[in-house]
């Protein structure tokens, strides 16, 4: 996939994501960092309050994404509080999300 397929493919999944529990966010690229040779990510800012996404991806992967970072606050603002046993946003798994916490 070239970089502006892998975009798209991020920020359409990122949207949906988020959707899932908010209204729809409207993201703006911010930057496309190469992190490998096979995993890179796009930096993403949500417009309503400028918190920093970042999406990774594995551009030989048919899955593409492999995890969503974002800080506490952001993290509160998207996922739906109802939904305890299961804290993931995107892909992050409930112990970065703890990590996400001590660290915010």
């Amino acid at each position: 996939m070239t970089n502006r397929e892998l975009f798209r493919v991020s920020k359409k999944r990122l949207c949906e994501l988020t959707s899932q529990y908010y209204e729809p966010v409207t993201l703006k690229e911010v930057a496309y960092e190469k992190v490998s040779k096979h995993f890179g990510y796009f930096l993403f800012f949500m417009n309503q309050n400028q918190h920093e996404v970042k999406v990774y991806f594995d551009r030989y992967r048919d899955t593409n994404i492999l995890r969503i970072e974002c800080r506490q606050e952001a993290f509160e603002k998207m996922y739906h509080p109802s939904d305890q046993e299961l804290i993931t946003f995107g892909l992050i798994r409930k112990e970065k999300y703890e990590q996400l916490c001590r660290c915010a």
